[in-house]
Order: C-alpha cells, then structure tokens, then sequence
C-alpha cells in the first residue's frame, strides 16, 4: 500500500501513522464510489473527521510508550511529572 496518491503533498502521508493513512485512502475511495458531484455541493456541508487521542502505534512505538513503562515528561512547563 503506498499512500503517497491520496494526499496532496506526498510528504504529508510519509509523516502520517499507518492508521491515518488507511483513513485518508478510505475517505477519497469513499467519496469517488459515491458517484457525488463535488461541484455541485457545498464543501462545508460534508466532510471526513479523523482522530484519536493518543496517536497511532507507530507514534507510540517510536517515542518508547510500551506497556509497562513509566511516561515520558515532553514538557518544560510548572505541571506535576508524569507518573
């Protein structure tokens, strides 16, 4: 699966954790199934949300958040160290 063809700039996709990829790739494969004339609708009328609030695996592999493991404090600010 090489996501590069379902996003604008091809660089976004490589930043992009797998699942989001896979979420993108659906949502245009979606909207070109569809058979909707996207001329004629108003484009703040429809749309594709995308979240998750911890990241993608990838993210969470790749900054060390295992099961397991202590977090990792990523702020110089005055809140309480993470647990």
């Amino acid at each position: 699966f090489n996501a590069d063809g379902y996003f604008n700039v091809p660089k976004d996709a490589r930043r992009s954790d797998r699942y989001v990829q896979y979420a993108v790739a659906a949502s245009k494969m979606a909207m070109a199934d569809s058979g909707l004339d996207t001329s004629k609708i108003d484009a703040r009328r429809y749309g594709v949300m995308v979240g998750s609030g911890i990241g993608g695996l990838s993210t969470l592999e790749a900054f060390g958040h295992t099961p397991g493991h202590s977090a990792v404090r990523v702020s110089s600010g005055s809140e309480t160290d993470a647990v």
